[in-house]
This record gives structure tokens, C-alpha cells and sequence, in this order.
């Protein structure tokens, strides 16, 4: 039966199930109950974006937008510091670090024997001459200490760069801060 049925707050109108589906959406604006309503479209008859912004005869409700929490100052950067330190893996690259470590050797072998081939002389292999391969071969236990000293000594380095930073009462590293560091550690010994 078709028809108006009262509610002691609102007035909805009953529809039978042949007809289309009512999607409400309910908004209160100043006290005052409004009712947006638009008709639910199956998919196969679904219009293009474009088409329906032009074939619209009812309004949206706006959406409320939802605040980023700004948080007070120093806490992302505390946050930000517990992720990493909750992290086991390192930071920098297996592949990358490995690579650095390969090419410094190469260049501290050569620069010290410059008319030598490149031996095999870092892990003891007795199917191969120490000639026969011209490629360094470390073992992996090896290439991850090196590279845990490497991060242990950037992230060390850093700290005093930030150190210097906030002495300076300034917030940006700079490359001053880096050089001043750099020449404490050299005259410390622990660069």
C-alpha cells in the first residue's frame, strides 16, 4: 500500500519493491533534520562520471573532512626513533653495501700493487689456484660485520652531528656541523 506513514520525528514515504531502492543520507545542519536522498542505480545501468554530475537533481551531503592530529613538537621525531630501533634489519642495502666494500678493496689492492692481478685471497678455497679467479671472495659472516660497524659508526657519526646541531640552536644539519665533528673525532683519534 502505498502512502505517507508518520514517525513522531521524521516523515518517510513508503515505497513498494518494484520501485527503485532509496540510499538516505541523513545531515543535520542548525538544529534541522534534512534528508538527501538519491536513487541507487544497478551497475549495468550505471552512467559515466561525467553524465551523471550532469543528471543530478539532488545534493550530496558534505562529507566531513577528516583533521590530521598535529602532534605536539618532538613527539614524531621520538616515535619515528622507536620504529627504527624496534626494527632488526639494517638499513642499509645488503646488495649496495657489498658492493662499496668490493670496489674499496680493488682500489686499496691496486693502489698498493699497481701492476698485480687482483688475487683470490679472503676465503680459503682449495679447488682454485690463488690466481686462477680474479674476483675477492669474503666470507658472509664477514660482510655482515662490516656491515653492522658501518651503520653503528653513521649512526654514531650522526648523533654528534645532531648534538652539534642543537648546540648551535639550530634545527637543520649542515655541513659545518659535519666538518666540526669530523675534526673533534680526528683530534680524539676516532675517525
Amino acid at each position: 500500500m502505498l502512502g505517507r506513514r508518520t514517525n513522531s520525528n521524521n516523515t518517510t514515504n513508503l515505497r513498494s519493491r518494484n520501485l527503485v531502492r532509496v540510499h538516505r543520507t541523513l545531515s543535520k545542519s542548525f538544529g534541522v533534520d534534512r534528508c538527501n536522498v538519491r536513487p541507487k542505480v544497478p551497475r549495468a545501468a550505471s552512467l559515466s562520471a561525467k553524465a551523471r554530475m550532469e543528471n543530478q537533481d539532488w545534493q550530496e551531503a558534505p562529507s566531513p573532512q577528516k583533521e590530521r592530529r598535529r602532534l605536539p613538537p618532538g613527539v614524531a621525531a621520538l616515535l619515528e626513533i622507536k620504529k627504527y630501533q624496534s626494527r632488526f634489519k639494517l638499513m642499509i642495502p645488503t646488495a649496495r653495501i657489498k658492493r662499496l666494500i668490493f670496489q674499496i678493496l680493488r682500489e686499496e689492492y691496486r693502489s698498493r700493487r699497481p701492476n698485480e692481478r687482483i688475487p683470490v685471497v679472503f676465503e680459503s678455497n682449495q679447488n682454485s689456484e690463488p690466481n686462477a679467479n680474479h674476483r675477492y671472495l669474503l666470507q658472509k659472516n664477514a660482510l655482515v660485520a662490516i656491515h653492522e660497524a658501518a651503520e653503528a659508526y653513521l649512526v654514531s657519526f650522526f648523533e654528534d652531528v645532531n648534538l652539534a646541531t642543537i648546540h648551535r640552536k639550530r634545527a637543520t644539519i649542515d655541513k659545518d656541523d659535519i666538518n666540526f665533528i669530523k675534526t673533534l673525532r680526528s683530534r680524539a683519534g676516532l675517525l
